[in-house]
């Protein structure tokens, strides 16, 4: 029943029963076919540091999935969870504000508040694989490479938003989270660029500003990993690879914390043995930064583990990226 639904409203805009709409600047919309988990917002940063690296001005738009708000609002420094949701906080504090960022579940009237407010060369959609109101100039299409979109199903015996066939409207495939970029990918034989990326981490940063890790080697650490991701299993066996001891701490995706979830925080990491320490990542940070039922000793203690992209066939990826700048219809959607 699901299939039949999704394949019908796929079937209405393919024949222009349903409408989409073409912007008169490069429209790139990045997502996937499966339910959370394959690494998009990393990816969209990812893609608008190569477009910010060539002086281009980026913007970006998200739904805003798990906002207590609607319609369309700008990200900036001063937006909160509530207002905005956290990972487009997350990709505007990832680009130091360089983008122009903003919300709209209604994607074709977000691009035209976007390029009434200002000036863009180019825009991405976050998570728009399936907004099919907006026609997309060039659509990068993820899928998680320990479960790949051609050996998953349809909701609900298995993870898939719409049917394999939905992979023929991406000009771009990534397989992600591959242990090396440059990995082999043993991919259906299709027309579309198929390319592979993993996860690199980088140094912890502190969610409070002047947090001071105690003088211990990283081995000897205790750590309390707090996830709310879909997927956290890489971020764990990276933790893993690294400290003496993790406990791992697991909410669903795009939790909201309350002060239960505090208080067991807080229960969690004072079990711990010192050197001790909390390690989250970057979107779980944008929502426990409002968490002010913490103490200030545990919000001290918590640190942020970066995530960036690394993309096999680099040159090739940039290549297309860019080529599609200068020409936005030069491909397909």
């Amino acid at each position: 029943m699901y299939w039949l639904i999704t394949w019908l409203r796929n079937w209405l805009f393919d024949k222009g029963i349903l409408p989409s709409t073409s912007f008169s600047i490069p429209v790139i919309s990045i997502g996937n076919l499966a339910v959370g988990g394959t690494g998009k917002t990393p990816h969209t940063i990812a893609i608008a540091e190569i477009l910010l690296a060539f002086g281009l001005r980026v913007g970006v738009l998200s739904r805003g999935y798990g906002r207590r708000t609607k319609g369309y609002r700008q990200v900036t420094a001063e937006s909160t969870v509530a207002e905005v949701g956290d990972e487009p906080i997350e990709i505007y504090l990832a680009l130091s504000g360089r983008t122009f960022s903003a919300v709209c579940e209604d994607r074709v009237a977000g691009i035209r508040h976007m390029m009434a407010a200002t000036t863009l060369d180019v825009l991405l959609l976050d998570d728009a694989y399936q907004h099919r109101y907006v026609k997309p100039s060039l659509s990068v299409l993820l899928t998680d490479i320990h479960r790949p979109y051609w050996r998953d199903f349809i909701l609900p015996y298995g993870r898939l938003r719409e049917g394999r066939y939905g992979a023929r409207r991406a000009d771009i495939v990534i397989t992600t989270k591959h242990e090396q970029p440059d990995a082999l990918i043993p991919h259906p034989k299709t027309p579309q660029t198929w390319l592979s990326s993993s996860l690199s981490y980088g140094a912890l940063w502190p969610i409070c500003p002047g947090a001071k890790l105690p003088k211990a080697a990283m081995t000897t650490y205790n750590v309390l990993l707090l996830t709310g991701i879909a997927h956290p299993e890489p971020l764990l066996r990276h933790v893993q690879s690294l400290c003496s001891s993790v406990t791992h701490l697991r909410f669903g995706d795009h939790h909201d914390f309350t002060a239960k979830d505090a208080a067991r925080i807080e229960t969690a990491f004072a079990r711990l043995a010192a050197p001790r320490l909390i390690i989250t990542t970057a979107k779980d940070a944008c929502r426990l930064s409002h968490l002010t039922s913490l103490s200030a000793p545990t919000r001290q203690a918590i640190w942020v583990q970066p995530v960036k992209v690394c993309f096999g066939a680099q040159h090739q990826f940039l290549t297309q990226i860019l080529q599609h700048h200068v020409n936005p219809h030069s491909t397909t959607p």
